[in-house]
């Protein structure tokens, strides 16, 4: 009994490969554009939040 037929499997891995890849690009190549100091200022801005997520005005 052929459950998966080498054609078809062969097309899902790839699309499966393909689907990582973008994946992992597409989030990468947004943080290679931020430069250091804004990485840095939204990460102290994340670390200091309160915990119901709201700003606190000052």
């Amino acid at each position: 009994m052929d459950v998966w037929r080498a054609p078809g499997l062969g097309l899902r891995a790839l699309a499966g490969i393909v689907l990582a890849t973008l994946g992992a690009l597409i989030p990468a190549r947004a943080a290679a554009r931020l430069t250091i100091a804004k990485v840095l200022h939204d990460e102290w801005n994340t670390s200091t939040a309160p915990a119901h997520g709201r700003p606190v005005k000052k």
